[in-house]
């Protein structure tokens, strides 16, 4: 009896062996292959243990992209890294990997990425209640659930079509060297609402009121005040990343400065995006647009929910003087956009301003 004992315990460790050889294992991230599949440096692969998170392969194209978001993160925050890992006992045949609980120890902290993929909603618990860490698990998995973040909340990460606006505003304005009494103005334009490379065009027609000269009967000059229309059209390219992005494009405007005399412009539209293009970013703009023309540079700051662009900056409104401006779009039951721009001019005492209200409708193309 005593040697049956002796044999069932020696083949007890013979099984816990393989273990325990790998157990709180130092290792090495060398390619993050899918949203919960890592490669190591010695060419073994392994995933996070208890964690099950969609896969980039995935034909469900909200989960789907979910996951190419979850690769990101790993690759960011896991690829190159020396990490502590513990594996459990046995060997995932479906993905050929070894699931693991990975940490990784800073002076000060340990970060547990297990837990963190669950907090931040990247996964779902998938352990059994005798789980080693089945208490933080679930409570992070929870935690996420309740807030809705990651695969808890569909909608914010389901790709969208390509998303297109049709605009029309309207305008008014008294801005020194443009005109002598006031301007009006008729807004159209063709604008992306995502954050893709796009095509994008602007029609626009000003209706100035300005003081003209003709020579007048018998060769005194006199004055005529009258009303001239000033059309201009802005076709661009947009290229974006989620860090830079640039327009492209041509600025085409007819000036008439008497009656028989229009004159067109040809110039380049140039625009240019640095930051995080999703959230806050600068933007300075060349001949992108007559109110704020013809340069501008500001901050940006958009809001996802709801969702809400703002754009502060200056722009050369004056005479030759910079002054303070503003552009909000706000996005109404995800198809209606609401959109005020202005400038205004505080230094001045006599007034000078323009502003443009209006709405767009939101188009779907795939």
């Amino acid at each position: 009896m005593a040697r049956k004992s002796r044999a069932i315990y020696i083949l007890y460790l013979l099984y816990l062996l393989p273990v325990q050889l790998m157990a709180d294992e130092p290792v090495k991230i060398a390619r993050v292959l899918d949203a919960n599949l890592f490669e190591l440096k010695d060419g073994r692969k392994i995933r996070l243990a208890n964690v099950e998170t969609p896969s980039i392969h995935d034909p469900d194209p909200y989960r789907a992209a979910l996951a190419k978001m979850i690769k990101k993160y790993g690759q960011e925050r896991l690829a190159g890294q020396t990490l502590l890992a513990e594996f459990t006992a046995q060997r995932d045949s479906a993905c050929d990997c070894f699931p693991a609980h990975l940490f990784q120890k800073f002076t000060l902290k340990t970060v547990w990425y297990n837990q963190s993929y669950l907090k931040e909603g990247y996964g779902t618990y998938a352990g059994s209640p005798d789980s080693t860490y089945h208490r933080e698990y679930f409570a992070a998995s929870e935690a996420a659930r309740k807030s809705n973040r990651g695969i808890w909340d569909p909608a914010r990460y389901k790709p969208r079509p390509n998303r297109h606006s049709v605009n029309l505003l309207a305008g008014a304005g008294d801005r020194p060297g443009f005109s002598d009494d006031y301007y009006r103005e008729l807004y159209f334009s063709y604008e992306p609402v995502t954050y893709k490379n796009a095509f994008s065009i602007v029609f626009g027609l000003m209706q100035t009121k300005a003081v003209d000269e003709p020579e007048a009967p018998g060769g005194y000059p006199g004055s005529e005040i009258r009303t001239f229309n000033l059309p201009y059209l802005i076709p661009q390219i947009r290229v974006q990343t989620d860090y830079f992005g640039f327009n492209l494009g041509i600025f085409f405007n007819v000036r008439v400065f008497s009656r028989d005399y229009p004159i067109p412009f040809l110039f380049p539209s140039i625009g240019l995006k640095a930051g995080f293009l999703r959230v806050f970013y600068l933007s300075a703009d060349l001949l992108n647009d007559f109110l704020f023309g013809p340069s501008s540079i500001g901050l940006n700051l958009r809001i996802a929910h709801p969702d809400i662009h703002l754009w502060i900056g200056n722009t050369a409104f004056g005479e030759g003087s910079s002054v303070p401006g503003l552009r909000l779009d706000v996005l109404i039951a995800d198809r209606y956009l609401f959109k005020a721009q202005g400038a205004y001019d505080f230094g001045e005492p006599e007034k000078q301003y323009g502003f443009r209200v209006g709405m767009g409708y939101v188009l779907e193309s795939r």
